[in-house]
This record gives structure tokens, sequence and C-alpha cells, in this order.
């Protein structure tokens, strides 16, 4: 049977960090917060083994209550715009704990500026596995400008960096034009991230 100090000591394994930049959420019940508690450790997700870990955790944590109606009390490093007071589904936790935990933070910074800016959703709740899969379709990554981006398409077109062509000809491309070109063609710069939106 397990005891308090053991329970204690599973808090301590699944609480976060104060350094870690992984998905954590806080829960608490609808029964605590309807009577204006908000109990709750901030968990670290990417602690738990898998989902059903996690669920039986939160089961644990409000063993005082028969019937618990999980609620997310608080979330840290986790996209806003996917995640709110609803408990997360499996859906939810794979995304979280698998492919947000593995993104740099400028892949986060781009993906949820994709999800404000350009995402329009076709149906309601869409699995966020999925929407993560086209992000990276339309993602092209991080420029200085859409000018350095037109530049690095060229690149990558020719067998040769752009800078190797002889010097009538790099010294007089007109980066600009060129991406003026490519916004035609569906590509936009967005606070340093370029995206391609069809």
């Amino acid at each position: 049977m397990e005891t308090n100090e053991d329970f204690n000591a599973e808090i301590e394994q699944h609480k976060q960090a104060l350094s870690t930049l992984h998905p954590c959420v806080a829960i608490g019940t609808c029964a605590k917060f309807r009577k204006g508690r908000l109990d709750g450790e901030c968990l670290d997700l990417t602690t738990f083994k898998d989902y059903d870990e996690f669920e039986e955790f939160c089961f644990k944590m409000h063993n005082d209550e028969t019937d618990p109606e999980f609620m997310c009390i608080a979330w840290k490093n986790a996209p806003k715009q996917l995640v709110g007071d609803k408990f997360p589904d499996r859906d939810m936790f794979w995304f979280l704990t698998t492919n947000w935990a593995g993104m740099t933070e400028n892949d986060r910074e781009a993906f949820e500026l994709w999800l404000d800016e350009f995402y329009e959703p076709l149906q309601g709740d869409e699995d966020p596995n999925e929407l993560y899969i086209k992000f990276g379709d339309k993602y092209e990554g991080c420029f200085d400008s859409g000018a350095d981006f037109a530049e690095e398409c060229a690149d990558q077109l020719f067998e040769t960096s752009v800078d190797d062509l002889p010097e009538p000809y790099c010294f007089h491309i007109d980066w600009e034009g060129v991406w003026r070109g490519l916004l035609d063609r569906g590509y936009r710069f967005q606070k340093g991230h370029v995206f391609r939106i069809r």
C-alpha cells in the first residue's frame, strides 16, 4: 500500500523543474474550483511514461473525490491556442510530450505564429499531431528578411551557391524583386519566419 511519503516522493518526481521548457500543467477538479480551491502541483508531462500513468496520478492527487472531474488550472510551455481548461486527451498528451517537447524555442514560436496568422481550421477539434504535420509542410524556416529567403531558394535550386557566381551576376540580382515574385506564389514573411500558405 502506498504511503503519504511514497506519494510525496512521486509528486517531487513529476513536479516542474524551474529551468525546464517541458510542457507542464496544474490539474484541479471542477468541484474544488466551484469552492474556490485551485490546488494542484504543476506537473511536467514528460516525466510520465504514458497517458495512463498521467491519468492515474491525477486520480491519486484527487482521491478525496469519488468521481473527480478534472480541469486544467494553468499551463506552462504549451501552445495557448491548443490548450485550455479541458483535461488533455491522449492525442494532446502525445503531441505535447513528443512533438511539442522536441521542438526548439524558435520552432515553437513559428508554430504558434502559424496557428495565429495563417491556419484556418476545416472542422472542430483537430488532432494536434495532424496540425504539427501540416505546420511542417508549410514552414520554410527563420530568415532575416524575405529577400534572404529568396536567395536561399536560389542556392537550393542550383548546384553552386549564388555567392559563387561571377561578380557581374551576384551583385546585380534584385532579391527583393525575387521575393515579391514569391509572394505571388503564396509565401509570407512574418516576424522572422517564412511560411507557404497555399
